[in-house]
């Protein structure tokens, strides 16, 4: 048994030196790469340095041409802005000139067309007056007429021959002296 112990014994020796080997071999690649890295950093630590100074220039550069154009963009908005509200402005100032101008011709073409009925009813009053004349001198006309018929048989009823022969010469005596 004893034996059987040692070995044992010298199995767990032999694993605690392989163990420690084992580590001792991880311990020289960490270091290695401790060392590279530390190589590394002083080796390329003013490019990186440089490298990071010009990231954080060109950075702050383009926050300044940012907001420049920011800034040319809120111009170019405000400009919009008032250009629009001048053509709001236009826009009314063109309707109510347009509403003015729309009134002024409806004025004068109601002045017109008022003249106009004025016109057309003056002209059918002198054309009526004319009418009304012209029926009158026709009334009269054709009331002489009859009135001569009338006249005429009347004294034809009343006179005689004699009478008449007499009014016919004395009418034409007249009629030759006006001559």
């Amino acid at each position: 048994m004893r034996s059987k112990g040692l070995e044992r014994k010298a199995k767990l020796k032999q694993r605690g030196l392989h163990n420690m080997h084992g580590l001792s071999s991880l311990i020289a690649p960490f270091l290695n790469l401790v060392l590279l890295a530390l190589a590394l950093f002083f080796l390329m630590r003013k490019s990186v340095a440089q490298s990071l100074a010009q990231r954080k220039e060109d950075i702050a550069q383009n926050i300044d041409e940012s907001e420049k154009l920011r800034k040319q963009a809120e111009e170019k908005l405000k400009d919009i802005d008032r250009k629009i509200n001048a053509l709001d402005q236009e826009v009314e100032h063109i309707l109510h000139k347009a509403q003015q101008d729309g009134q002024i011709e409806k004025e004068k073409i109601l002045q017109r067309a008022q003249r106009q009925a004025d016109q057309i009813v003056e002209a059918a009053q002198r054309q009526a007056e004319k009418e009304q004349k012209l029926a009158q001198q026709r009334l009269a006309q054709k009331l002489m007429g009859q009135a001569l018929e009338e006249s005429k048989l009347e004294l034809k009823k009343q006179m005689s021959s004699k009478h008449h022969d007499q009014f016919v010469d004395q009418f034409v005596s007249q009629l030759g002296e006006q001559i």
